[in-house]
């Protein structure tokens, strides 16, 4: 995850980052900049605001062809980013998280897609490769190296069990779960076997969720 900070109303650095933004409209020659001031304002007026850091990377719905075989299999940490996906996976699968990875046998199956911007992978910046050139949006660029992956905008979906509906779900829920690992047992039995190469995507999960796409295509 990207480092995040709470800052409370009265402390410095809230005064400090307030002072910065108030320079920053004020030297804007847009016509209207008393209206964004007051808007900027008026967003800001809580007790406590969360500040997260910021990534220059590509989000997973970003990434091109080219992009993506760069990032999971033509670098030397290529490795390390899928081993996150899958420590990822399994957190969201944990908190019932349906707003990320493409999971709909198993959350929601009526989101079968997911939210593939909640994942990013960090772009390493470089005299080429900046956050100001169009290179780093320009997907067919693929000479840039990746950095560590992160997910953003986290959830978590809550069941409490208050009716019948919700038991109804949680039960879902649970099954979703006994599929998704039966599948993952199923996917490392056809490696061992030899029915499928790494490099391939014959896998019965990687299958499952290809159907799911295509049905709502």
């Amino acid at each position: 995850m990207p480092d995040i900070k709470v800052l409370p109303f009265f402390g410095q650095e809230f005064k400090f980052m307030m002072h910065k933004l108030d320079g920053l409209l004020s030297n804007n020659k847009q016509e209207d900049v008393g209206y964004l001031q007051s808007q900027v304002k008026a967003h800001l007026d809580r007790p406590f605001i969360a500040v997260q850091e910021y990534i220059p990377g590509n989000t997973l719905h970003q990434l091109s062809p080219q992009r993506a075989e760069r990032c999971f299999d033509q670098q030397s940490d290529s490795q390390d980013r899928l081993i996150t996906l899958g420590r990822l996976l399994a957190a969201d699968m944990f908190c019932n998280n349906t707003d990320r990875l493409p999971c709909g046998a198993l959350f929601d199956s009526t989101k079968p897609l997911g939210n593939s911007t909640n994942l990013q992978f960090e772009v390493l910046l470089d005299d080429k490769v900046t956050t100001e050139s169009t290179f780093l949006d320009t997907a067919n660029n693929a000479d840039i190296n990746f950095g560590d992956a992160y997910a953003i905008d986290n959830k978590q979906y809550s069941i409490a069990l208050t009716d019948k509906l919700k038991v109804e779900a949680m039960a879902a829920y649970k099954a979703g779960i006994e599929k998704r690992m039966e599948s993952l047992f199923e996917d490392i039995s056809y490696l061992r076997k030899g029915q499928v190469a790494v490099t391939e995507y014959g896998y019965p999960s990687v299958k499952e969720v290809v159907e799911a796409v295509r049905e709502t295509c």
